[in-house]
């Protein structure tokens, strides 16, 4: 049941700059009025701009997520919720620099970026008591990292990808890693298709 809302007001804009048409920009922000919880307002934009075979682009917002139902009224013998959990809430940024070109048959893509975010009021649950419950973390959680891609096709028939994030994910005040968040995370994709796209191998 998070993000519901009883109505909602919102804008949406996509200007284009008359002396730089190529450039895109967005931006976006809503209110929902809720009833049961504090009315809450967020926003949200996108930059990109390209530099030949390369790129700039900037992306942030806000996000909020209310207590779900089970985290507010569970009762077991190992389990209870919590009526007085507070909207969780959320701020993020993200920038980066890319590079995106064709030689002949072999099309590159390649991308650097860092991210930061911050979540207050991070809904947690308890854990050792008898019995656990939920609650507000009343510290703010920092997630601060860094990206990078790479992507090589060759023809139709040949796809790769692969993609590494860095990142530092701790309570403010502290040094400790929060056991929710990776350190770093490798992944990386390897797709093949015969020239009739009869048969596909991922």
């Amino acid at each position: 049941l998070r993000n519901l809302h009883d109505h909602h007001g919102e804008f949406d804009v996509r200007p284009v700059l008359p002396f730089s048409p190529d450039t895109k920009l967005s931006l976006a922000v809503r209110t929902d009025f809720n009833k049961s919880f504090d009315s809450r307002t967020i926003w949200k934009f996108g930059f990109r701009q390209p530099i030949g075979a390369f790129y700039l682009r900037a992306n942030g917002g806000t996000s909020y997520s209310l207590p779900k139902t089970n985290e507010l009224f569970a009762q077991s013998a190992t389990l209870v919720g919590n009526p007085n959990l507070q909207t969780e809430t959320t701020r993020t940024f993200n920038g980066a620099v890319g590079f995106t070109k064709s030689f002949g048959d072999i099309a590159v893509n390649a991308e650097f970026g860092a991210f930061t975010t911050d979540i207050k009021n991070r809904i947690q649950s308890t854990s050792g008591l008898t019995p656990n419950t939920y609650f507000n973390n009343s510290r703010t959680t920092q997630i601060r990292g860094l990206t990078a891609e790479l992507g090589v096709n060759i023809g139709t028939t040949l796809a790769t990808n692969i993609s590494f994030t860095k990142q530092q994910a701790r309570l403010d005040g502290t040094t400790l890693q929060i056991n929710e968040t990776p350190e770093y995370m490798i992944q990386g994709t390897l797709a093949w298709n015969t020239p009739d796209d009869r048969f596909h191998v991922t």
